[in-house]
């Protein structure tokens, strides 16, 4: 009964069937990842939380000037927007995680390396997410022949990315800002090949 109680509670954490083997087994890193995710979802949370503060007391102080609140910012206070989220199972070449991802932008970018299960994802997401469809991509570049890459500067409030590691470690959303936890992975993959190829002579000890 302890071990099924272990069991339960390492799937409840998002680890999928193989992880939970890996865990019982005395291997620490699957678990780290699901608790990195968990942080992760967890200081999201408080942001949003952060910025309800901010948004009641600046209603108080507009009150405390003898500004009436209107009723729909009101509304908005008392019972937040719903957001839109997911969790399912991630495809091969992932071994079976569960990934949640929770308060969907509109622009979603899904950002990795060659190999690393981009386009898997997208059609999982497109699957799980209600009235979407994945888009393949020769329709998109016959739609927008001439669309521009990425900039990460220009990523904006309704705009998030997702970052596929090479090491087929569970997607996570990565901020666009210098210094953000997987912000130089992401920036290397939308670098142009001569940058990557200078990246990767780097990481392997290479001198050109």
């Amino acid at each position: 009964m302890a071990r099924a109680a272990q069991i339960v509670a390492l799937r409840a954490l998002g680890l999928g069937l193989s992880q939970v083997a890996r865990a019982l087994d005395g291997d620490p890193r699957s678990v780290d990842l699901a608790l990195a995710a968990r942080e992760q979802t967890l200081e999201g949370d408080i942001r949003k939380l952060a910025t309800l503060i901010d948004k009641v007391r600046g209603v108080r102080a507009d009150l405390a000037r003898g500004q009436a609140p209107v009723a729909a910012e009101l509304a908005a206070l008392l019972a937040p927007r719903a957001e839109l989220s997911v969790t399912f199972e991630l495809p091969w070449p992932w071994a079976g995680e569960r990934f949640e991802l929770t308060d969907i932008r509109p622009i979603n970018y899904i950002v990795g390396p060659l190999g690393s299960g981009k386009t898997r994802l997208a059609q999982r997401l497109a699957a799980a997410l209600p009235a979407a469809l994945f888009l393949g991509l020769e329709r998109l570049e016959r739609a927008a022949p001439e669309s521009d890459a990425l900039n990460l500067a220009d990523v904006g409030p309704h705009e998030a990315i997702i970052l596929c590691p090479a090491n087929h470690s569970p997607p996570t959303r990565v901020a666009a800002y210098p210094g953000a936890p997987g912000y130089e992975a992401v920036a290397t993959c939308l670098a142009s090949p001569e940058v990557r190829a200078r990246t990767a002579a780097t990481r392997t000890g290479e001198v050109r």
